[in-house]
């Protein structure tokens, strides 16, 4: 769980990092950009950066509910096993 907050604060900041980039880079890079142009998109950018965090946040229970699912199946394939080896007597009829 870790990992995901890790990477959850590093794609955070290289995002704040690019709207910065957009914001203050952009007009001295382009200076024939007007502003109301920058301020839209940073608002776009901005409006999107919400649902996009809300994939993000589902991917840790993803990979949480997939190695529920294989410890599951390991489960179910150990307890035949299981139940041959305290019942050897059913084994022989």
């Amino acid at each position: 769980m870790r990992n995901f907050i890790n990477a959850f604060l590093i794609g955070e900041s290289l995002f704040i990092v690019v709207l910065e980039t957009i914001g203050f880079g952009f007009p001295i890079t382009f200076p024939n950009i007007r502003a109301e142009i920058l301020v839209n998109f940073i608002i776009v950018l901005l409006y999107i950066l919400g649902p996009i965090n809300a994939i993000l946040r589902v991917v840790p229970q993803i990979v949480q509910m997939n190695i529920a699912r294989k410890r599951i199946e390991k489960l179910t394939k150990e307890i035949p096993a299981r139940q041959e080896e305290e019942n050897p007597e059913r084994n022989f009829q």
